[in-house]
């Protein structure tokens, strides 16, 4: 007996080392990196409809990972929602800048880039970065022109990247499950003009990608076929809010229980274009709202998820945040009322910074037309326009309670510093 267990021992201190050596290999092997890299020669003749046209889809592709309030620009930053089983994830610096940036990528780099995953550097990039098989030819173009651009999103900045820390279960699933794509052997041509379900295929699938995150699991997913992805549209994708807190994606399939089976189209339009439910509430983080597609665009999608397969899926609900303060007061009761919370956090401080707003509008007067309609003011505000859905008596309290937030944070900041 005592031989068995003796052998027991041993195998089981083998597999120890095993499974400790495999481990100890992936922290130092990496991402892998590809020799045999054939990238097209070409250069993007960069025209100002293309320009115009890239600016739209990098700011549904790339703007809420790339872009960074401290520098105004696609600089990159810490990404929030990738969930923490991936590590810790920053994206990296898209700017023109020659050093720190994309400046002295060619345009055919930047191409392979955007369809296979594989990076300047010949290293592939981690299977969270969103990779574009089926964007069409010319909306490729249109991006490197953007890129390529004076725009200010991408005016050459030198901020630095982040080093990511990839956790072990990214570095294997780089390794060994997730695999470059291939480079397209044909043209890729746009969804023809006349085909509504077309088109919203093309929006919600090829470019948007809306089914990465509202399917089963990121994991999953399947980048060259997306209706082959586990679970499509079905929802209950766990992602993370600003405090790294459980969100689960919505079930987009027109079950009449748990998907949009009893959204109307205009419910549908209102919540991409506006970012509200249709009890008027805000769509939690990371969820954004899409001001740059047209209407018809949204309709296109609607009708394209239509056609998807029903899945009878309940998501599990995100645990979300409630009201609790010693002195209640109305602007307070407003704020979580709408969601606003959903992307400014209980302090102000979320994916957007509140706390500045005082400073920033120095009337309450200023600060409401801002909340009214952003878009006024910056034209493609990721903010929902909440004129017409908050009523018109709230506004001035929820000015007030926005300053609130602002003047608290300053106090405490002001108070850290007298102790230290």
């Amino acid at each position: 007996m005592k031989k068995f267990f003796k052998v027991i021992g041993i195998i089981l201190g083998c597999l120890v080392i095993i499974v400790a050596g495999f481990l100890g290999y992936l922290k130092v092997a990496g991402m892998p990196s590809f020799s045999n890299v054939h990238r097209p020669n070409v250069k993007v003749d960069v025209t100002p409809e293309r320009v115009a046209r890239g600016r739209k889809i990098v700011s549904l592709l790339c703007y809420d990972c790339h872009f960074n309030p401290a520098t105004n620009r696609l600089s990159g930053h810490y990404v929030a929602d990738i969930p923490k089983a991936f590590g810790d994830i920053y994206s990296h610096n898209i700017t023109g800048d020659k050093t720190n940036g994309i400046g002295n990528w060619t345009d055919g780099e930047v191409m392979y880039f955007l369809r296979t995953g594989i990076h300047k550097n010949n290293e592939y990039v981690p299977p969270y970065m969103p990779k574009f098989p089926n964007v069409s030819d010319e909306d490729i173009n249109s991006i490197v022109a953007f890129l390529r651009s004076d725009d200010t999103l991408v005016a050459p900045n030198p901020a630095m990247d982040t080093v990511e820390r990839p956790s072990l279960l990214a570095l294997f699933l780089g390794r060994f499950v997730f695999k470059p794509l291939e480079y397209p052997k044909s043209p890729i041509a746009p969804p023809p003009a006349n085909d509504q379900v077309a088109i919203g295929k093309y929006w919600s699938t090829g470019v948007i990608g809306c089914y990465q995150c509202h399917s089963a699991d990121f994991k999953t997913n399947d980048e060259v076929y997306p209706e082959k992805s586990v679970g499509f549209f079905g929802g209950g994708n766990e992602l993370k809010d600003f405090n790294g807190n459980p969100v689960y994606s919505a079930n987009l399939t027109m079950d009449p229980d748990y998907g949009l089976g009893k959204w109307t189209q205009e419910n549908f339009v209102h919540a991409l274009r506006d970012g509200l439910r249709p009890d008027n509430t805000a769509l939690p983080f990371p969820m954004a709202r899409f001001p740059n597609l047209t209407d018809s665009e949204i309709v296109a999608i609607y009708a394209y998820l239509k056609t998807v397969p029903v899945i009878h899926n309940a998501p599990k609900k995100s645990a979300g945040y409630k009201y609790a303060d010693a002195n209640p007061t109305k602007g307070g009761e407003v704020y979580y009322h709408y969601g606003c919370y959903a992307c400014h956090g209980q302090t102000g401080i979320g994916v957007c910074d509140l706390t500045h707003a005082y400073e920033k509008y120095h009337t309450n007067e200023e600060l409401i037309t801002w909340i009214k309609d952003p878009s006024k003011i910056i034209p493609g505000s990721k903010m929902p326009t909440w004129q017409g859905t908050i009523r018109e008596e709230e506004f001035l309290p929820l000015a007030e309670y926005v300053r609130q937030l602002g003047q608290n944070r300053n106090i405490a900041k002001a108070q850290t510093a007298a102790i230290k």
